[in-house]
């Protein structure tokens, strides 16, 4: 399955982590996904990131621990 497959089935409006081949990770509702990149916005949606498909090494879903 290709990363672009993994995004779609994810879909828009995910918080996910976004990890970057320099090693960046990235966290964010994932807004956008463009024919060569994605949008991640911050969740209180103060700013966007656009990261090209050939930086991301990998895209997981955020989950939040409740806190005990």
């Amino acid at each position: 399955m290709s990363l672009r497959d993994q995004l779609e089935e994810i879909g828009t409006d995910a918080v996910v982590l976004v990890l970057t081949t320099l090693g960046q990770v990235h966290v964010g509702r994932l807004t956008d996904i463009e024919n060569d990149a994605i949008v991640v916005e911050r969740p209180d949606r103060g700013s966007r990131t656009v990261l090209s498909l050939e930086d991301v090494s990998g895209v997981r879903l955020h989950e939040e621990e409740a806190e005990r």
